[in-house]
């Protein structure tokens, strides 16, 4: 979606208003005259979710009288709610199909809503009546429309990243030098066993290929590789790959993924973990604002170093979300839960019931600055004991993260991220914390 189109003030929507209400003067109440007045002020003070209540609450009044549909309408679209915009407009044009600015602005919903073919009729028969000149969107409209259906034959879109970072604990290690070992005793760790703290290029590649089937339904693609070279420890030097391939579509009100994936790992150069499986998701939407869903994970995690090669183990998780958008702000939370089972029973020790909470909140300033910040706890239980320590492990992780975006100029932009994770366990040997920062400069095409 074209956000720089859908931005514009309100179609000088509130002088409009007035004009329009002082026009059809016999046929409104001094009252009517005077609740528009005031919900044309509210998006004109840029109060649209204030209008939005407001006019909700005025709807069984006034709704069907042109004058307060038309504000109405365009309070709904200042909130995102494009399909309430569009019922409003309609019932304008029905009535005074003449009304070009009411046109426009059900033109300018459709598109928002994704109905390109009756906006693009809207558009059309307006340039018709009136040319482009007190319209001058219109043409960025119609190339935005094109450009929409040119995408049915499938297209690409690029990503290069490339940038700096810090991190105080690239390997996870833990303060304590001495570690108690039931059997052993007290028992020197190595310094590799110690945090390692080391600076980091970080450079990454990402293309995306996306196929249009129809308005609701797309296939798409990705390839993307990131890669992060330790300066001082670069046994520490790591490399990730995401490979997927996926569907997406929308029916009435729900919407539904599947992709299946496969996600390589390099340490130091060498092929070390491997991670492939399929994943599928079912979102309902609750209103125009509110989203639920719940989806499914199958995965298969396998070693590639013959020492580890017993570590292997199978994967499945669950998850269900809700997520609310409210202006510029978008809030999800996450509930996960699920179990790593090890192919070797042997090393059942390694396997582990899994639980997790996610809360994740974005924040777009503007066109150009966007935000984050990701709020996360899990829990692991081991189900059987650790073979050194005689007892079950049990973690618990804690992770913050904050990341920012800015885009300076078409193409071009400036991506931050700061991270801090906190992992407590009840075998010390797996306490850490880590705090990882990193900025870099993106390019997309």
């Amino acid at each position: 979606m074209n956000r720089a189109l859908l931005a514009q003030p309100q179609y000088i929507a509130c002088f409009l208003v007035f004009l329009f209400v002082l026009s059809y003067a016999p046929q409104v109440t001094a009252e009517l005259k005077q609740d528009v007045e005031r919900l044309s002020e509210l998006i004109e003070n840029n109060q649209g979710e204030a209008a939005y209540h407001e006019a909700q609450k005025l709807l069984i009044d006034y709704e069907g009288e042109p004058a307060f549909d038309f504000v109405y309408g365009l309070a709904a679209q200042a909130v995102g709610n494009y399909h309430q915009a569009v019922f409003s407009f309609e019932r304008v044009v029905k009535n005074h199909p003449d009304w070009l600015k009411a046109r426009y602005a059900l033109a300018t919903s459709y598109f928002a809503s994704g109905n390109l073919v009756a906006a693009e009729r809207e558009f059309n028969f307006i340039q018709q009546q009136n040319g482009s000149s007190n319209f001058p969107l219109i043409d960025k409209y119609l190339t935005a429309i094109n450009k929409k259906k040119n995408q049915t034959k499938g297209h690409w879109q690029h990503q290069i990243e490339l940038g700096v970072g810090h991190d105080d604990n690239a390997n996870s290690g833990i303060e304590d030098e001495l570690l108690e070992i039931p059997v052993l005793g007290p028992v020197a760790l190595f310094s590799s066993s110690q945090p390692i703290e080391d600076q980091f290029l970080m450079s990454r590649w990402q293309s995306v290929y996306t196929l249009l089937k129809n308005l609701n339904t797309r296939w798409y693609g990705m390839a993307s590789i990131k890669n992060s070279h330790y300066q001082d420890h670069s046994e520490m030097t790591r490399t990730y790959a995401d490979l997927f391939v996926g569907w997406q579509s929308q029916k009435n009100n729900y919407q539904y993924h599947a992709n299946i994936f496969y996600r390589p790992i390099w340490l130091d150069g060498e092929n070390y973990l491997n991670y492939a499986g399929v994943n599928g998701s079912v979102g309902y939407s609750l209103s125009e604002s509110m989203t639920t869903g719940v989806g499914v994970t199958l995965g298969a995690i396998g070693y590639q170093q013959k020492t580890q090669k017993n570590f292997d183990r199978s994967q499945w998780l669950l998850n269900f979300w809700l997520e609310k958008k409210s202006g510029k702000l978008t809030s999800r939370l996450t509930a996960n839960g699920g179990e790593e089972s090890v192919s070797d029973k042997e090393f059942d020790y390694l396997s582990r019931d899994y639980l997790g909470l996610q809360y994740r909140l974005g924040y777009l300033l503007n066109q150009q600055i966007h935000f984050a910040a990701t709020i996360e706890f899990s829990k692991s239980d081991y189900q059987s004991a650790h073979p050194l320590f005689l007892q079950k492990r049990e973690d618990e992780l804690q992770k913050v993260s904050i990341e920012g975006q800015y885009y300076f100029e078409k193409n071009w932009s400036m991506v931050a991220s700061f991270t801090y994770m906190d992992n407590q366990s009840e075998l010390t040997l797996y306490d850490y914390d880590r705090t990882l920062a990193w900025i870099a400069m993106q390019y997309q095409f």
